[in-house]
């Protein structure tokens, strides 16, 4: 597999105990050492990928203008002011337009506010009593050229299915979810950072391949082709817990664990092993031909997603809502083929999977 560090761009690493060493793209794959800050591949408005700070939920969110021509940009905080870096402007024809950063404060409130929206300028708002809640900063326009720029280049050889890399000026290289066939001219995707490889490409077939020579917990797992395409599959194979897993929960102190997968979620809704809605259970939903695995998962609202381990079937009948109103849980709610499995309310540890260290390139 290709991977290299620029002399600006620094890849992300996860390195685990025993010294398997793989690709980290949860969720930045880069480090702009220039800059410093971690960025990721993103679109802008004139067609250019560009390595851009990270997105969050509220990259958007309190940035407006002073004018009804919205040429004059200013940003809305609360009385604490903003951690956020950087505030966005996105195009008409979708893509980024412009980031901007906090400047410097205004201590002159604006008594109107207008918003830039698929190109118009409009929405009008009285400041009014709410001024006293937030601060004001003037955006300060961060050109496009101030980020690296990135490509998706093809390898220029005669094997049946060729890299593609996303490469710089400054020499990173690092490898695509797709694929080029030779043989049908056409390019293929190979699954990304959440989906596993489909195995395919056009009319070639891969091979999903684990690391057997190694004899490490933590196997990488490639899609090969002979003679020579390797393309690292995002997912690693814990040989303790006997599954694969994906390095997708950061627990923030520079380790990733790496999570079983694929996993089912567990029913959302409250569901109860009895008439009276009494005894709530834990439960999973598979519909054939689906494939139940050992492993389940929720999501508490705010925190890392927890796991589960899933028993036998669920024997006997289930059944939502509350005492007093409880029926059986069927008809459109659960398809007629839909089984049910039992979920261990225990919660595994993260001790108990496997995990790796987070590094960035020098």
């Amino acid at each position: 597999m290709i991977a290299k560090s620029g002399s600006r761009l620094k890849l992300t690493w996860l390195t685990t105990p025993d010294g398997v060493r793989v690709p980290f793209e949860s969720p930045f794959a880069f480090f702009d050492s220039e800059r410093n800050e971690r960025c990721v591949r993103y679109p802008w408005s004139d067609g250019t990928l560009r390595c851009t700070p990270a997105l969050t939920s509220d990259y958007v969110s309190g940035l407006a203008y002073t004018d009804s021509a919205c040429t004059t940009p200013i940003i809305q905080t609360g009385t604490a002011g903003t951690t956020q870096s950087y505030f966005a402007q996105y195009a008409p024809s979708g893509g980024l337009g412009v980031l901007y950063t906090p400047g410097t404060e205004v201590t002159t409130h604006p008594s109107m506010l207008w918003t830039l929206v698929n190109g118009a300028c409009g929405n009008p708002t009285p400041v009014g009593t709410i001024d006293s809640d937030h601060r004001y900063f003037n955006g300060v326009s961060v050109p496009s050229t101030a980020f690296v720029e990135l490509t998706q280049v093809t390898a220029s050889g005669s094997d049946p299915l060729e890299p593609i890399t996303y490469q710089s000026a400054d020499g990173v290289l690092w490898p695509t979810d797709s694929a080029y066939s030779t043989a049908t001219n056409t390019t293929c995707a190979l699954g990304d950072t959440f989906t596993p490889s489909v195995g395919a490409c056009g009319s070639l077939t891969l091979s999903r391949v684990y690391d057997t020579t190694s004899t490490t917990r933590l196997r990488r797992i490639d899609l090969t082709y002979p003679p020579s395409f390797v393309h690292y599959d995002h997912f690693m194979h814990d040989t303790v817990l006997g599954t694969d897993c994906a390095f997708t929960s950061d627990l923030g102190n520079g380790t990733a664990v790496c999570g079983p997968w694929p996993t089912h979620q567990i029913e959302i809704t409250p569901l109860f092993s009895d008439g009276a809605c009494a005894n709530p259970v834990n439960v999973i939903e598979i519909i054939p031909p689906d494939v139940v695995s050992a492993y389940a998962y929720r999501q508490p609202q705010g925190q890392l997603e927890e796991f589960h381990r899933v028993g036998a079937l669920h024997p006997g009948m289930l059944y939502w809502g509350a005492p007093g109103s409880c029926e059986r849980y069927t008809g459109e709610e659960a398809p007629p083929n839909a089984v049910f499995y039992d979920v261990d309310p225990a919660v595994i540890g993260w001790d108990q999977f496997g995990s790796g260290t987070i590094t960035i390139d020098p």
